[in-house]
């Protein structure tokens, strides 16, 4: 009886250990895809918006392939991840977040070309002083988003993950649009306003 327990131990922590190693692996392997997608952007006519799709296809093949070898299951009302599933998809999520930092930091040099605005060519007042500030912090607000994925995958809780979704989305909301909006309608436009009138 003694016997097997241990064997039973023993078999747990070498599953264990080799799943671990399989998931460190794969975690290697999707960073080198990465980088070899990101070294090949700019090359003919592959931009970052395929590299993205690359990503989200690659997040839709996982989920689908743990789906049916039972790594993501429903039980009752909620859905079930195995360890493994639930870090492949977070490293997944974590780069695919890291890409649209990469996205809002590119973004910021396209306010020159941007229709906002009286101004028909380069950069208006709400673009120089709301939008590339907005850009800005939301390349931070990513990048700080992505850690707490690929924390949540080292930690093995969806709590950080859920944060750093939550607060991606708000502050795209607030700081990408409504303050820009507040920009162009209370100081531009009554700007604007002003001196047309004089």
């Amino acid at each position: 009886m003694r016997a097997r327990t241990i064997e039973r131990y023993l078999a747990r922590q070498i599953f264990a250990a080799v799943g671990f190693v399989l998931l460190g692996f794969l975690a290697l392997l999707a960073f080198f895809d990465l980088i070899h997608e990101l070294g090949d952007l700019g090359r003919g006519n592959y931009q970052l918006r395929q590299v993205f799709l690359f990503v989200l296809l690659s997040l839709a093949a996982a989920a689908v392939v743990h789906a049916l070898y039972g790594g993501l299951r429903v039980q009752g009302r909620r859905l079930r991840a195995a360890k493994g599933a639930q870090v492949h998809l977070f490293l997944l999520l974590g780069v695919f977040v890291l890409l649209k930092a990469v996205a809002y930091w590119f973004d910021r040099y396209g306010i020159d070309f941007s229709q906002r605005g009286t101004v028909t060519t380069g950069a208006s007042y709400t673009d120089v002083n709301a939008v590339l500030p907005a850009k800005t912090v939301l390349a931070v607000i990513a990048i700080l988003c992505a850690v707490l994925f690929f924390a949540g995958a080292a930690r093995h809780s969806a709590m950080l993950p859920a944060v750093g979704l939550g607060l991606l989305v708000l502050s795209a909301i607030l700081v990408g649009g409504v303050y820009p909006a507040v920009i162009q309608q209370f100081v531009v436009f009554l700007h604007d306003k002003k001196f047309t009138q004089s």
